[in-house]
């Protein structure tokens, strides 16, 4: 498949996708499970706490897919582990998206600067 047609692919998928995930990890109860959601940025839900690894949207990476409501679809996020600044790890769109919720932020010294500009 060429590459544009893997964009457009993307483009008119990946909101339905972003929603299915969100959904089933919204709606988790007892079991715990992972959801990749970009090349290595995870939901997460274990022990009964739902959190993320670098959490990442394709929306950033790729024009013309449309940005989520982050700040309701991760509106039960507890933690957040950033690891590194790399641009398929660090999504800064969805972080200030999501800045004012109630959510403890693992973040490396090195990052913060970045991340709170």
């Amino acid at each position: 498949m060429k590459l544009a047609n893997k964009l457009e692919t993307a483009r008119t998928e990946y909101s339905s996708q972003w929603d299915k995930v969100l959904k089933d990890w919204n709606s988790l109860k007892q079991t715990d499970a992972a959801w990749l959601t970009y090349a290595a940025n995870y939901l997460l839900f274990t022990g009964g706490t739902r959190w993320a690894i670098d959490p990442f949207s394709m929306s950033t990476r790729i024009k013309g897919i449309q940005t989520p409501d982050f700040a309701n679809d991760l509106k039960n996020l507890e933690f957040v582990v950033l690891s590194h600044a790399h641009n398929d790890h660090l999504d800064l769109t969805l972080i200030d998206a999501i800045a004012h919720l109630p959510v403890q932020w693992i973040i490396p010294e090195h990052m913060l600067e970045k991340v709170l500009e």
